[in-house]
């Protein structure tokens, strides 16, 4: 049966302002939460093989570990399609050279990449700025307790009811 036509979920709205700011790790991140999740965005092919195979390499490592040491969740959001990614332009000669690099980059640093596909425009840019502040609202929602079960912070928040697990388990084990 559904009953999602019956109950009408009432959710308050959230608004978000920007704000422009120098950073010292990252492009964007919601104030005062900048330890939790910060997001490094990268818009064209060009631009990574500038970042990885030219002497602009050095610069880039120091901002990707800052990036990494800034934060818990460090995203890298690459705003092309994987198939832009492997086109090969006067500018790029070699995009699977660009991929490797950037492959081993996010490795060492320890990055979350996320495509975003490229588009031209106001319009798409707009709906990634939300899909970025949805996931940094996750982030922040989410943070405050370890969702492993096992854990004694999720057993004191979420099962208080319960007996202490090795006394429930001997308890089951004895009969």
């Amino acid at each position: 049966i559904d009953l999602r036509e019956d109950r009408t979920l009432k959710v308050h709205p959230i608004q978000v302002r920007t704000k422009v700011i120098a950073m010292p790790a990252g492009d964007y991140t919601l104030e005062g939460h900048d330890h939790l999740c910060v997001f490094e965005t990268k818009r064209t092919l060009r631009e990574l093989h500038n970042n990885v195979c030219t002497k602009d390499w050095e610069r880039e490592a120091r901002a990707l570990k800052r990036l990494a040491e800034a934060c818990k969740y460090p995203y890298l959001v690459w705003e092309l399609t994987p198939s832009e990614l492997f086109r090969k332009s006067v500018h790029v000669p070699d995009p699977q050279l660009v991929y490797d690099r950037w492959m081993q980059a996010i490795a060492r640093f320890n990055l979350r990449l996320m495509f975003a596909g490229g588009g031209i425009g106001p319009g798409p840019r707009r709906k990634l700025g939300e899909q970025l502040v949805r996931l940094m609202l996750a982030h922040i929602h989410n943070t405050p307790w370890d969702p492993n079960p096992w854990s004694d912070e999720f057993r004191e928040k979420m099962w208080k009811w319960a007996p202490t697990w090795p006394d429930f388990m001997e308890k089951e084990n004895e009969g």
